[in-house]
């Protein structure tokens, strides 16, 4: 079985301002401490698990929706929605959103008898590598191209680009 993870975020500013590298070593930590000792990784071998992060305004609790499967693409996709406003407001919200992905694990992973233990290690090892790390921070020039994206106008995109408007 294979392990990927994603996002969408589908409301314009509506997303988490983190380095892509969180969910990696999230999903490195998923594979090293849940997958491998529970033989995951060699059961299913053509299996993808896929773990897609996704959020919206109204989204106040985390949420998993639990697999959408796709048998002739051999994927289980896992829909984990986390609560945007309890994570972007909060004192430090690169800990909320691990904490939230963390609390989705057990649901994930109960089918294949992931223990408390596990988790709380993958935990451990995810807060000691990432929180107060710079390198999970988004670097100045990522910032300011989600900045822009954020403030682009359709108006003005379309004049910029010599583009009428349809009436």
């Amino acid at each position: 079985m294979e392990l990927t993870v994603g996002a969408w975020f589908n409301e314009p500013k509506i997303n988490f301002k983190f380095s892509h590298k969180v969910d990696l070593f999230i999903r490195q930590q998923i594979i090293e401490d849940t997958m491998k000792p529970l033989g995951l990784l060699d059961i299913e071998k053509d299996i993808f698990l896929h773990l897609t992060v996704c959020t919206k305004k109204e989204q106040d609790i985390l949420e998993v929706f639990l697999p959408r499967k796709n048998k002739r693409a051999k994927s289980r996709n896992y829909g984990l929605w986390f609560p945007y406003y309890e994570i972007v407001n909060s004192e430090y919200p690169l800990k909320s959103y691990i904490y939230f992905y963390i609390q989705s694990l057990p649901l994930i992973f109960a089918e294949w008898g992931v223990t408390q233990e596990q988790i709380n290690l993958v935990k451990q090892n995810v807060y000691s590598e990432i929180l107060n790390n710079n390198e999970y921070e988004l670097t100045e020039e990522e910032l300011e191209e989600l900045t822009f994206s954020e403030n682009l106008d359709i108006d003005d995109l379309l004049e910029e680009l010599g583009i009428e408007k349809e009436r």
